[in-house]
């Protein structure tokens, strides 16, 4: 790809696989190569990690997925629509994310060194967005407390307990309803 700037969607679809591994496995790919040595492996050689010692950190359904999106058949990767519906529908990957809620930071703040004024910051933002998005879709959470904020391994905040959540209809002032269903 990078010699001979045949750049296509199955291009784009083989460099999110390498980042979904980059991502579980928290280093890079080929992570002692040099870019040119890189560059000859991976996109001249098609050299691609294979032992499951090179996927210890990946679930095995996520294996699947990354060594589809890096086939060195472009034909048998997934297009990003496919990989979105696999995601969509694999509710495992929200369980791989979730290590704490907001209420276990909070209890046990003062043992836990990420937890600066950045993170803080990080999570307020996150929450505020996700609450945005939430409203600017007409949807009330209704349940909006610490366990109900769940934290990935980088204390990145994730949304959770929809179950008190409810859809305005379209139009309606949000002044309206205020009593709780």
């Amino acid at each position: 790809i990078y010699f001979s700037k045949n750049y296509s969607k199955s291009s784009d679809v083989f460099a999110f696989s390498v980042i979904c591994y980059e991502i579980f496995q928290r280093r890079r790919l080929l992570y002692d190569y040099d870019f040119f040595r890189y560059t000859q492996d991976i996109a001249i050689n098609n050299k691609r990690p294979s032992d499951d010692d090179d996927f210890e950190n990946v679930p095995i359904y996520y294996k699947e997925l990354i060594q589809k999106c890096w086939s060195e058949d472009q034909s048998e990767r997934r297009t990003f629509d496919e990989i979105v519906q696999f995601l969509k529908s694999d509710m495992s990957l929200i369980e791989y994310l979730i290590y704490y809620t907001l209420k276990d930071v909070l209890n046990m703040h003062e043992h836990i060194q990420i937890w600066d004024d950045t993170q803080k910051l990080i999570n307020i933002y996150g929450i505020a967005s996700a609450m945005s998005y939430l409203h600017s879709h007409n949807i009330l959470h209704r349940d909006l407390k610490p366990e109900n904020k769940c934290l990935d391994d980088l204390f990145f905040p994730k949304l959770a307990g929809f179950h008190l959540s409810n859809e305005l209809p379209e139009n309606t002032d949000s002044e309206i309803c205020n009593e709780i269903k």
